[in-house]
């Protein structure tokens, strides 16, 4: 339950590059996937947690899952562990499980 994907997203603030913003409530389309922004992002202009979006394969960057309350997939997340504060980043390790090979 709780399956999320990671998704970069074109800036809207004039400069060039993507914002990656986990998308959950996701539906297929036969071509681009919709889904609710989980977060209010910096550089996507009007776009507000919640926000309704569209996206394709190309834009996925990362999924997750929780499966016995642990927080499986997640790999950008756990790349970033090391340059978080410790504190934050404690915290995120006790949700982490083992990740399928």
């Amino acid at each position: 339950y709780d399956f999320q994907l990671k998704v970069a997203f074109p800036r809207k603030d004039g400069q060039d590059g993507t914002e990656d913003a986990w998308v959950e409530n996701l539906a297929r389309g036969d071509e681009t996937y919709v889904g609710e922004l989980m977060v209010d992002p910096l550089y996507l202009g009007d776009l507000h947690e919640g926000a309704i979006v569209e996206f394709t394969d190309p834009q996925i960057v990362d999924w997750s899952f929780i499966s016995d309350d642990k927080l499986i997939g997640g790999y950008t997340t756990r790349v970033m562990l090391p340059r978080m504060d410790a504190e934050r980043a404690e915290g995120l390790r006790s949700m982490l499980g083992e990740n399928p090979e």
